[in-house]
């Protein structure tokens, strides 16, 4: 149902990012370019550890493809955890078995869906190619790589809403306060970053 004068209604974000002069948006911009830089490193660092892990147990100690990528992936997702919760979304204090662990061992277990699929899909390419372990090393990781690049824009947008009220005010809230001399919602301004 509409508003009885017909107007539409406006969202609480939006209303605030219309109020929010250009240089208020601009620093909310430059907030999210700043977090969504950090979790691209806190990725590629724990994607390193994890291409480390998945080489050695692959190709040096010979385990099967699934297994390796299993070893590979428990990893990158325990450094992932740790960088992503307390650098990237400035998560600190006592760990919530129910708001931290639980949302984000539910994206682990989908990742690593993804993740034991494409080693299997690339085990078996890299058996096709060569019958060299190394080469067929090769093939997983680049198809584990692939799967990982292809899942960050969803695992960004999860690891948001998992860690969504953890953003201290430093981040958002006084950056919009700043620029419109008002108390805004958290929230509010968390959906426009």
């Amino acid at each position: 149902m509409g508003h009885p004068t017909g107007e539409r209604h406006v969202s609480d974000a939006a209303a605030v990012s219309a109020r929010i002069h250009p240089a208020g948006r601009d620093a909310l911009q430059r907030l999210f370019a700043f977090r969504l830089a950090r979790f691209l490193a806190s990725s590629g660092l724990s994607v390193l550890v994890g291409t480390i892990v998945l080489i050695g147990a692959y190709s040096w100690l010979g385990w099967p493809a699934p297994v390796a990528s299993l070893a590979s992936f428990f990893s990158a997702a325990l450094v992932s955890y740790v960088l992503l919760r307390g650098w990237t979304f400035s998560r600190h204090g006592r760990h919530s078995l129910f708001r931290d662990v639980l949302p984000y061992s539910v994206l682990v277990v989908v990742s690593l869906a993804l993740s034991t699929g494409a080693a299997q899909i690339g085990a078996m390419a890299g058996q096709r190619m060569s019958h060299d372990r190394s080469i067929q090393g090769l093939a997983v990781l680049g198809a584990v790589l692939i799967a990982n690049v292809l899942f960050v824009p969803l695992r960004y947008l999860a690891c948001r809403w998992i860690f969504h009220d953890r953003v201290s005010n430093r981040d958002g809230v006084d950056v919009a306060m700043a620029v419109t001399g008002e108390a805004i919602q958290p929230a509010a301004v968390e959906t426009m970053i």
